[in-house]
């Protein structure tokens, strides 16, 4: 399994500023999970795999975050070895307030999507 390393990766806050403002006014949590792939110049080409809930914003807010991310060089390098691979990134966003049962809702579909962006099998 392949798992990247970072030149520039964003700090909490950073990725915080995408928090969607109609979710954020709503105490709405969600997650959401893209697959990208790296451009020339070590950023993220990324597409949105899965949003929960949907039409919160939550996909659009991690594909804005996912620019911030810059691969190394030797991760580039590797994945330029196995084009078949995809760079999974999950963003949870928890609202001010969040209860146990969306708290476990946000973590299993963290888990559930692990292999999201692997390659089908051949």
């Amino acid at each position: 399994m392949f798992t990247p390393t970072w030149e520039v990766e964003p700090t909490p806050a950073q990725n915080v500023a995408h928090f969607p403002a109609a979710a954020l006014a709503e105490n709405t949590s969600g997650i959401a999970v893209v697959c990208c792939r790296p451009r020339a110049d070590r950023s993220l080409d990324c597409e949105i795999n899965t949003e929960w809930p949907e039409g919160n914003g939550f996909g659009a807010a991690t594909l804005r975050a996912s620019s911030a991310y810059r691969l190394s060089p030797e991760s580039t390098l590797d994945l330029e070895r196995r084009p078949d691979v995809r760079i999974r990134l999950s963003m949870i966003y928890a609202g001010m307030v969040v209860t146990d049962e969306t708290r476990n809702r946000l973590f299993t579909i963290d888990a559930e999507t692990i292999e999201a962006c692997l390659a089908p099998a051949a």
